[in-house]
């Protein structure tokens, strides 16, 4: 779906309005809900060049999302903000990659009474489905070209290497922010 920005006149111009709600994803199919980084970029790149745009507002509602597409959404927002002011308004969750990208625009402005503003960090799990699957009578086996490539495999125990793999991403995707 294409994510269109929201042309509002005011006495001093008009303001594009970008809508991130729900999840942030790179892509967003037609079964999920959330806001592709992809499309925002799309929109927030348009806004920046039309002369007929005297501002952009980015209204947000997001718990965050992929760290995928995130950096250049924004990149993107930061350049839109050296052509023409940038507001963000968080209106109750602008956590995580929202967060991130709400911090890139000129000023952000939030829902004091109820919005839940911030929350900068990067998670991941893994569930152990091991003992389930025995119960289950189930033997799993796994066939693998590299130690981790089976790392979360259903029906596998979790092992300690599966959790300092698992770590290592999170922590590796934490220095993005």
């Amino acid at each position: 779906k294409s994510l269109e920005s929201q042309v509002i006149p005011t006495q001093g111009g008009t303001i594009a309005a970008v809508m991130i709600t729900g999840v942030l994803m790179k892509s967003v199919g037609s079964m999920a809900d959330g806001t592709s980084t992809v499309e925002a970029r799309r929109a927030i790149r348009r806004a920046a060049s039309d002369p007929d745009v005297s501002a952009i507002l980015l209204m947000i509602d997001s718990p965050g999302g992929a760290v995928n597409g995130t950096a250049d959404l924004a990149a993107d927002i930061k350049a839109a903000s050296s052509r023409k002011p940038v507001y963000a308004f968080i209106d109750d969750l602008g956590a995580s990659a929202a967060y991130w990208i709400a911090s890139q625009a000129d000023k952000v402005f939030a829902n004091a009474d109820t919005a839940w503003v911030g929350s900068i960090g990067t998670v991941a799990g893994l569930e152990d489905t091991s003992l389930a699957a025995e119960m289950e009578g189930v033997k799993v086996y796994r066939f693998r070209t590299g130690e981790q490539k089976a790392t979360g495999m259903s029906g596998l125990p979790v092992t300690e290497s599966d959790q300092a793999y698992m770590q290592a991403l999170v922590d590796d995707a934490q220095l993005s922010f």
